[in-house]
């Protein structure tokens, strides 16, 4: 019979236990490098709403301003379902209201499509020497975010011009 003296060599490599808890780790910092982008995605997106809300605002309150104060004539109808406001000559007036969400002046959209106006209220103040002023509410919220909203309140007052000869 022989018998065989081979010496028993260290083995290389790792061990399960050494596996398994490197497999952990990874998992880990992929789990937590994961969370952080889509964290980072996420605030990103919000942020581009709310600049696009605030940015509609803006010109919103640009257009309704100057139209009010140097329009000339002014016509509110004001009912219990939507509000509009005329500005200017009959014949070539300014007509704002809201339409499917948006408002509207003659009929074109005037807000960004990412935007959906749910407010729009126009009443008269009478002011100073019967110098006919504007309180216009608007009311926002973004289409994507329904939680990202903003409303906002203006008054203006309508532009005299006296000329003496």
């Amino acid at each position: 019979m022989k018998v065989n003296h081979k010496h028993k060599t260290p083995q290389s490599g790792f061990s399960l236990l050494e596996l398994l808890i490197g497999v952990v780790l990874s998992s880990m910092i992929f789990l937590a490098v994961t969370s952080l982008i889509t964290v980072l995605l996420t605030s990103n997106s919000r942020s581009k709403q709310l600049d696009e809300l605030e940015q509609t605002k803006n010109d919103l309150v640009q257009e309704l301003s100057n139209t009010t104060r140097w329009g000339g004539d002014i016509t509110l109808t004001d009912n219990a379902e939507q509000d509009s406001l005329k500005i200017g000559p009959v014949g070539i007036e300014k007509t704002y209201l809201i339409e499917n969400g948006a408002l509207t002046r003659n009929g074109i959209r005037i807000t960004s499509d990412q935007v959906t106006v749910t407010k729009f209220n126009v009443d008269e103040r009478s002011g100073v020497n019967s110098l006919s002023s504007l309180e216009i509410e608007i009311e926002m919220e973004n289409k994507g975010f329904k939680a990202i909203k903003d409303n906002f309140r203006i008054v203006v007052s309508k532009r005299i011009t006296q000329i003496s000869v």
